[in-house]
């Protein structure tokens, strides 16, 4: 998970990215990544992402 552009080549190398509040520039330029605006949320995605990952 990150939040800004230094964060954008670690979210591309990984299984998952998702975006944690990321500012409104950062999402219309990286539309592949989630986003989560609240810790539930980012919970749920990460508990998604395992999931399908597990089933890889």
């Amino acid at each position: 998970a990150g939040d800004s552009y230094n964060d954008t080549g670690m979210l591309k190398a990984a299984d998952a990215g998702i975006f944690f509040r990321p500012p409104e520039t950062i999402v219309k330029e990286f539309p592949q990544f989630q986003v989560t605006r609240t810790y539930a949320e980012l919970r749920e995605a990460f508990l998604a992402a395992r999931e399908s990952l597990v089933k890889c």
